[in-house]
C-alpha cells in the first residue's frame, strides 16, 4: 500500500504500537509474528496501520458556566 496516501489522512507515523501484525506485550514492548519483541516506537517495512490501535486525542474539558459570576459577562 501506498504510505504516503495511508498516513496522508491519519498523519500518523508508522510505529509498531499501530500495526495490524503486533500484540502489546508488556509497557513498550510488542510481539510481532515478521520481527520478534519489538519497542513500540520502532516499524519495519511491512507494517501495516491499524486504525482501531489508535488512541483518541483527549479535548480539553468543558467547563461550566454556572462557575462564574454571571457579572462578568455583562455589558
Amino acid at each position: 500500500m501506498n504510505e504516503e496516501r495511508l498516513f496522508r489522512k491519519y498523519n500518523v507515523e508508522p510505529q509498531c504500537k499501530y500495526c495490524v501484525h503486533s500484540s502489546l506485550v508488556s509497557g513498550l514492548e510488542y510481539i510481532c509474528p515478521k520481527a520478534g519483541v519489538v519497542r513500540a516506537g520502532n516499524y519495519c517495512r511491512r507494517f501495516e496501520y491499524d486504525v482501531y490501535k489508535r488512541e483518541p486525542e483527549t479535548l480539553a474539558p468543558r467547563v461550566s458556566v454556572q462557575e462564574f459570576d454571571p457579572e462578568v459577562f455583562r455589558l
